[in-house]
């Protein structure tokens, strides 16, 4: 058949295609209703601390009104306007709430998260959901009610409920959306109030609460918040005073007179968590019992609270490492009746690797988890990894998510003894939380000199009975160190410990506890690769020697050497750097991202004398004995590039702050210092048998010179247009480029550029000649120096070399680091 008679007959058969399909309604769409949960359908929760509530609880709507979208005379959608209320919490008296920002699609729209947004205020962003294309957009006015006893009912809702009386609801926190019968201003056109976009149903928003917990009694009113450490300028409510107010109040708590309560007790703990730092932010939904609720926050904090025999108050106790052992009761045969229970866990039972899901401010207030806290002995002697997790979302700290978890894993990975004991009247003030040395005739059958008791439950028995059941556990604060090897033999010996012949002492960059204090950092490394771990004592400016307080036994740090040295020029990376040494099995890691590395990740430093440097690694390659390190930034920190020998020793010390890559090993001292004493330490390492004696112990010492306080030096130095130029002809032309210790990334590599130094930051020059004699320094404000011919003979004539060294200066302190480079006059 021809082409052309093809043609026709499709066209003919798409022309009755058209004739015969049916015709398409263009229907107008129809408005949707409101539908919004109510009061009655679940009860108002309760805020300490700074809370994202994500579902409030509506309490009233109405105000309604649809008005439809007009598009070339059709009806194209509508545009939604209504007035509704919704609580977010229970208040107190003092009227202290605060709306500090509000979320939507997880992202802040309205406030900066700090500062409160007021009583009354406005949202004018008609676009927000992409205008009236897509989802439209809000316009609203809101008054937020801060849930004080007195405030009186809202002027607008009363407007709208039949006589014009509206509720005060008192003692709620809450928040009034104006509906259309209001009218609000859009960049000078009048708007009806109350838009919630094309849709009755707006994208769920997010609202950003702060309520302080209340206590009446005085000696608690001081100790209400906690500010947090990522975000400064936002708080957490004190966890100890949370419990307070959870026991005494009468409206969502347990209603227990504050007669019947410890004050006391409440306001010591209360104000020890100030000083750790530990505050939580906890939202209840009133679901569940309140004695059951408060025992998480207690779980959290690692505290109880039991009733006194003798008054019968509630008394607040942290569990903590505040006791000397010295002072503590000892019980007995004489005091002992009858041990009902002695057991202890085996080392399979135990985990190794812990991690916990807390709240990150930083992050949106998204849930994450911690990187895993890890004890690699426990996991060599177990033959791999043993996880658990824990959710503790009410922390809103990653810092304090890590501790935890750290303190979490030394308990589970402990073979810890418990024990059920009958004990005659002498026990009378042990209570839940308190501490005794147990020695007796049944320890000793079990090869066990003495143990130290924590109480877990201290219960009367019958009447008549004078004695009284103890359920106790094994104290982790006594235990020198977790034991992770069976008793008695490892690898077919037995083992004693041995003193270390590698250990450090450093004081530590700005980095790694952002503040200006001076603080200490100590490593050691295994001897024999059979030892534990190791306890680290201090003393300062010759004063006696003290165990760290909380310390759990330190990790030693991996350690090796580089064959051949580590040279100073060549750039400001090495594509690699071959290690041998002690304890570099441990260095099994995953590459970093770039974004990792700047926040410190595989971190390490190189030390020899008194010459340091911190550097970066991409990852780790292994062949035979030797580690290589691939991808190394240098000069780190508040550091310059150095050349180091072959007896330089390399420590992986990456901090636990940071994101880990590899457990962090050594201490992080938070001792502060003042910066002008020397900090000696003494480094007892342990196996499962004891503790090397002090006597026999390793010794290291650093002098603090204010490192955390002084500027970094500067980065991108050049000598004569080459990065650490090592030649010139006829002068030495220095330029380079600023750096911050406190607004750059911590790890950013030596030749970045485009950071501004701290403000009155100055630069020193200093030139030496062939001898190593100073014949000039310079102050310069700028961002170069030439060193030219005539200063050269004016100094005492041309040398065949020179060294330049380049540091900053700041209010009275020079950087911690210098470059030197030594330049050969060609």
């Amino acid at each position: 058949m021809p082409f052309w008679v093809l043609i026709i007959i499709a066209i003919a058969l798409l022309a009755v295609g058209l004739i015969i399909k049916p015709k398409i309604k263009n229907e107008t769409p129809k408005a949707e209703k409101f539908d919004r949960p109510t009061a009655n359908e679940r009860s108002i929760p309760s805020i300490a601390g700074t809370v994202m509530v994500s579902d409030p609880t509506y309490i009233w709507q109405d105000d309604q009104r649809i008005n439809p979208i007009k598009i070339k005379g059709r009806t194209s959608g509508y545009y939604y306007h209504t007035g509704w209320a919704f609580g977010f919490s229970h208040g107190n008296i003092l009227d202290e709430a605060e709306l500090l920002g509000i979320w939507y699609r997880d992202k802040r729209e309205i406030g900066d998260g700090v500062n409160p947004l007021g009583t009354d205020f406005q949202i004018l962003k008609p676009d927000l959901f992409g205008g009236y294309q897509s989802q439209g957009g809000l316009i609203a006015r809101i008054t937020f009610y801060k849930g004080g006893y007195t405030q009186n009912p809202d002027a607008y809702l009363a407007g709208q409920l039949p006589g014009g009386v509206g509720p005060g609801w008192r003692g709620l926190i809450y928040m009034v959306w104006h509906g259309p019968s209001e009218t609000v201003y859009v960049e000078g056109q009048a708007r009806p109030a109350g838009y919630v976009g094309t849709s009755p149903n707006p994208p769920d928003s997010k609202w950003l609460i702060r309520n302080p917990p209340y206590a009446e009694p005085v000696t608690l009113q001081p100790y209400k918040f906690i500010e947090r450490t990522e975000t400064p300028g936002t708080y957490d409510a004190n966890p100890a005073t949370r419990i307070f107010e959870m026991y005494t109040n009468r409206v969502f708590g347990m209603g227990v007179p504050i007669s019947q309560m410890d004050v006391e007790s409440f306001a010591e703990g209360a104000a020890t968590l100030v000083g750790e730092n530990f505050g939580i932010s906890h939202y209840w939904t009133n679901s569940g019992d309140v004695e059951d609720e408060i025992g998480k926050i207690l779980q959290v904090i690692d505290a109880v609270v039991y009733t006194r025999l003798t008054d019968g108050k509630r008394v607040f106790k942290l569990i903590r490492n505040d006791y000397n052992i010295e002072e503590l009761d000892i019980l007995t045969d004489s005091d002992i009746v009858s041990v009902k229970k002695f057991s202890r866990g085996g080392y399979q039972e135990l985990i190794n690797t812990l991690r916990i899901k807390f709240t990150d401010p930083t992050a949106n207030y998204k849930e994450r988890w911690t990187e895993p806290a890890r004890n690699t002995g426990l996991a060599r002697v177990q033959g791999g990894t043993i996880a658990a997790d824990t959710e503790y979302e009410m922390i809103y700290s990653g810092v304090i998510a890590a501790r935890v978890a750290k303190r979490e894993l030394k308990i589970h990975s402990t073979p810890l003894a418990t024990v059920s004991l009958i004990i005659n009247r002498r026990a009378i003030e042990l209570h839940t939380g308190a501490v005794f040395r147990w020695r007796s005739s049944f320890l000793l059958d079990e090869g066990i000199d003495e143990l130290v008791i924590r109480v877990r439950d201290a219960q009367y028995n019958e009447l008549g009975d004078d004695t009284i059941t103890i359920e106790g556990i094994e104290d982790v604060f006594y235990l020198p160190t977790a034991t992770y090897t069976d008793p008695g033999t490892i690898g077919g010996g037995t083992v004693s410990p041995m003193a270390t012949t590698l250990q450090g002492m450093v004081e530590q960059p700005y980095f790694f506890s952002s503040d200006a204090v001076s603080r200490v950092l100590a490593f050691a490394a295994n001897p024999d690769g059979r030892q534990i771990n190791f306890d680290l004592e201090t003393q300062d400016d010759g004063g006696s020697y003290a165990l760290l307080f909380g310390q759990d036994g330190l990790d030693f740090a991996p350690t090796g050497t580089a064959a051949g040295g580590i040279p100073q020029y060549g750039g400001p990376t090495l594509s690699e750097l071959v290690l041998t040494g002690n304890g570099l099995n441990r260095l099994s890691v995953a590459a970093p991202s770039p974004g990792d590395l700047s926040r410190g990740k595989h971190l390490a430093l190189i030390l020899e004398g008194d010459v340091s440097e911190f550097i970066s690694f991409q990852d780790v390659s292994v062949a035979g004995s030797d580690y290589t390190l691939n991808d190394v930034e240098r000069g780190l920190l508040d550091t310059a590039i150095h050349a180091f020998s072959s007896a330089a020793r390399v420590w992986f010390i990456e901090p636990s702050l940071s994101i880990d890559a590899f457990d962090s090993f050594g201490a992080y001292l938070d001792e502060p210092y003042t910066g002008d004493e020397t900090v000696a330490g003494r480094f007892r390492t342990r196996v499962s048998s004891g503790v090397l004696p002090a006597v026999d112990a390793a010794l290291a010492s650093v002098d603090l010179t204010h490192r955390a306080r002084r500027p970094i030096p500067p980065g991108k130095v050049f000598v004569n247009e080459e990065f650490y130029g090592w030649s010139a002809v006829g002068e030495i032309r220095l330029t380079w480029a600023e750096r911050n210790r406190v607004n750059q990334n911590p790890a950013v590599v030596q030749d970045a550029i485009g950071f501004t130094a701290e403000a009155g930051t100055q630069y020193i020059v200093r030139v030496y000649d062939d001898a190593d004699a100073l014949v000039r320094t310079a102050t310069v404000s700028g961002l170069a120096f030439t060193y030219t011919e005539a200063m050269m003979i004016a100094d005492g004539g041309l040398c065949p070399l020179y060294r330049v060294e380049l540091s900053s200066t700041l209010a009275g302190l020079e950087s911690f680091d210098r470059h030197s480079l030594t330049v050969e006059m060609v």
